[in-house]
């Protein structure tokens, strides 16, 4: 009995050091789509690195939004984040969703011929006829201010405005096959705490539409994701 009770203790001490890992180290995620194109394939295991952009603490439906060692996230990243339009559910326990990132906060960008200035915590974007729906959405959705759009002029708290200042960082996120509207066409601006954390390394990768027996693609193990 005492050999049985060592074994439990040895068992439940590993669990609890995978536990550990998942929560404060890294995470794998598995691909399920191909708007990655060639960097990543359908049916592949990524690993996540949680401290890439710093740790994003867990239970933030207990603690709230907490990050150690916030560092922003650089362009051209492959980066795992929380669904933003899942808004029924915490944000720690919405889906994850891995696109590359395009540009951050104070960044200048083209999208769709229109020009977008990404916000950032504290600064004043101006309203635009192109950006004033996109703007609307993410002070409605990420920020909890009363916004609307009325002849394509923004209105916050039923006053219309010109230029608005944001709470948070947000970034644009890009899918690698293009065009694509599954990517922040969709979802929008993505803000600082949906990031989980940056796509690091593929450990594993296999056909999904193959049996158990076939299918892997054994050169994309250890696959550095770039």
């Amino acid at each position: 009995m005492k050999q049985y009770g060592i074994w439990i203790g040895v068992l439940l001490g590993a669990a609890f050091l995978v536990w550990l890992l998942h929560c404060f180290v890294f995470s794998s995620y598995l691909i399920l789509s191909s708007d990655m194109e060639d960097t990543l394939l359908p049916g592949e295991r990524v690993i996540v690195n949680k401290w890439s952009y710093g740790l994003r603490l867990p239970c933030m439906s207990f603690m709230g939004y907490q990050r150690i060692g916030e560092e922003k996230i650089q362009k051209g990243d492959v980066v795992v984040f929380n669904n933003p339009l899942e808004t029924d559910k915490e944000i720690d326990r919405r889906s994850p969703l891995i696109y590359r990132c395009l540009a951050g906060p104070g960044d200048t960008i083209s999208v769709d011929s229109c020009r977008l200035v990404v916000p950032s915590r504290g600064t004043s974007v101006e309203v635009t006829k192109a950006n004033c729906t996109l703007l609307c959405n993410t002070l409605r959705l990420h920020e909890g201010r009363k916004a609307t759009v009325r002849h394509d002029t923004l209105f916050i708290n039923n006053y219309p405005v010109k230029r608005c200042v944001f709470y948070k960082d947000y970034y644009w996120m890009m899918s690698d096959r293009m065009p694509n509207i599954t990517d922040s066409h969709l979802f929008g601006l993505v803000p600082q705490e949906h990031i989980i954390g940056k796509a690091s390394i593929v450990w594993f990768s296999k056909d999904p539409n193959q049996n158990i027996f076939y299918g892997y693609r054994w050169k994309r193990f250890f696959h550095l994701i770039k």
